[in-house]
């Protein structure tokens, strides 16, 4: 986590420095945990249905676990972004700019992106 965490000074010109703690977002599939989760609690069902007690607890916080990634934890819309270097219309060697998409990117590098990239296949 420490890798992950940044420092931004957040003073005012006038101001004592204040600095904030940004940390990085890490995106997971929601419907796949709780199918895990599902997995999970069904297992220690069976346990419980079997005659152990002491698992009671644990139930319980898969219930708990599976109601909050399903209902309160935010959620994103996140799309995999293709980058120049896998995009079919990077041609750096046969174009200046490295695009040969009319609306793309003046300029471009391997690892840039823009909204119009589509994956080469590599065949």
């Amino acid at each position: 986590m420490a890798d992950q965490m940044q420092l931004y000074d957040t003073s005012a010109p006038t101001g004592a420095p204040r600095w904030t703690e940004v940390t990085a977002m890490r995106l997971i599939d929601a419907d796949e945990a709780l199918r895990l989760f599902g997995e999970e609690y069904e297992e220690t069902k069976e346990l419980i249905h079997n005659g152990e007690t002491q698992l009671d607890s644990l139930a319980e916080g898969f219930t708990e676990a599976y109601h909050i990634i399903k209902y309160v934890v935010p959620t994103v819309d996140a799309v995999e972004v293709v980058r120049c270097n896998d995009c079919k219309h990077y041609k750096p060697d046969e174009y200046e700019c490295g695009c040969d998409f009319a609306g793309g990117l003046p300029y471009v590098k391997a690892d840039d992106f823009c909204s119009c990239g589509e994956r080469r296949n590599h065949d």
